[in-house]
């Protein structure tokens, strides 16, 4: 799996041509090679899923998050329909979920080759891909809070199969390890793994531990964002309807949106608790943003 190097020039460019953000957390590129992260949808459809965690010294917002790979293939681009991205709680040092299990991320997203919020920067094999958390979700991105490891996922989603030779496929490059070790889990039998089940780097023979990744976004929470401690949401996961409360302010509005950022559920509501019927909704994961007095907060729900 070895690569075509990108520019120095290029590659600052590619990550730094938005509006500069402080970086929160990064892991570099370090050496040329890299491990299959994508999704196939050609029959079966099933994907293999690298992992990596991150840890950040204050609560923050992030709100971007760019990652870097390559194809040996020159037909990359034929065949690239668009990227998933998943944030996931840990679990004994690795992740709490899998991609191909729909309620177990705390942050999760499949998007298309031109949506709002993924953009694709590629030069020869390389391919960068940027993630605007903000934009994706509808919401003011993801807080994460202090001393907590996360893991983050990023895979292409491609028209082809992810086999053990091919080409025309997507390489998240190695990095550096930092923290613990680097994972990956497959579905659909794919590389003779168990399906389901997180694999360590080091288990599988690999000569890295770790994958690249730049974290932006801010540690000023201040006023705009949710730090309403007194918010809550019951049940989750919801059957028809869903109850929300805030003691210390009347909420606002509440929005609701799909796992694709599309709005399915807007109400106003100017009152400390409300009842809010989801019973419309289809069977799935949402996210949903309160608002109070100028604060907002975002939960994931589930309606089953």
């Amino acid at each position: 799996m070895k690569k075509t190097l990108l520019s120095a020039a290029f590659i600052f460019a590619a990550i730094f041509a938005a509006e500069a953000q402080t970086i929160l957390y990064e892991q570099t590129v370090s050496g040329t090679n890299g491990i299959v992260s994508g999704f196939q949808t050609i029959e079966p459809n099933a994907g293999a899923w690298s992992a990596d965690d991150f840890t950040l010294s204050e609560t923050s917002l992030i709100t971007n998050i760019t990652v870097e790979g390559f194809s040996n293939s020159a037909t990359f681009d034929d065949i690239f329909q668009g990227a998933q991205i998943y944030i996931f709680a840990d679990n004994q040092n690795k992740p709490s979920g899998t991609p191909d299990a729909a309620d177990s991320w705390l942050f999760g997203y499949v998007v298309t080759a031109d949506a709002s919020g993924f953009t694709k920067v590629s030069d020869g094999n390389s391919h960068i891909f940027t993630f605007d958390l903000a934009a994706l979700s509808g919401t003011d991105g993801f807080v994460a809070q202090a001393g907590t490891k996360y893991w983050l996922s990023v895979a292409a989603v491609v028209n082809t199969g992810l086999t053990v030779t091919g080409s025309a496929r997507w390489n998240w490059y190695q990095a550096a390890p930092q923290g613990s070790d680097a994972h990956i889990a497959t579905s659909g039998g794919l590389f003779g793994l168990t399906a389901g089940q997180w694999s360590a780097f080091p288990s599988l023979g690999l000569t890295f531990n770790g994958v690249n990744m730049l974290i932006e976004g801010t540690t000023d929470l201040s006023t705009d964002l949710l730090h309403m401690d007194s918010f809550k949401l019951y049940p989750n996961p919801a059957n028809d309807v869903i109850n929300v409360s805030n003691a210390a302010d009347a909420i606002e509005k509440v929005i609701i949106t799909d796992m694709n950022g599309r709005v399915v559920k807007s109400v106003v509501l100017g009152v400390n608790d409300a009842q809010i019927n989801i019973s419309e909704l289809s069977k799935g994961v949402y996210f949903l943003q309160a608002t109070s007095n100028g604060a907002s907060v975002t939960e994931k729900i589930v309606k089953k």
